[in-house]
């Protein structure tokens, strides 16, 4: 997802915290995951991590849905970077 601007992406980067897999701050971007049931990813699921993050619905200004890479489980599994390897 895209902060609508530097106060919403520090807004947003605050709201998910430990739970944004991927940070941008150059283009406001945060990478958070969508999972927990067998509707993984589900529109229900985004639409409810959307009410949650933004409730007035100003912060955000866009978002992209995408499957998890082997990279990114395994920087998830492992808790390291790519800068770590």
């Amino acid at each position: 997802m895209t902060g609508a601007s530097e106060a919403a992406y520090a807004d947003l980067t605050r709201h998910f915290g430990d739970r944004a897999i991927h940070r941008d701050h150059a283009s406001l971007t945060l990478g958070v995951p969508i999972h927990g049931s067998a509707a993984e990813g589900s529109a229900a699921q985004i639409r409810a991590l959307l009410d949650a993050a933004d409730p007035g619905r100003v912060l955000i200004a866009s978002l992209a849905v995408r499957g998890a890479s082997l990279d990114d489980v395994f920087l998830t599994l492992t808790g390291r970077t790519l800068r770590d390897t």
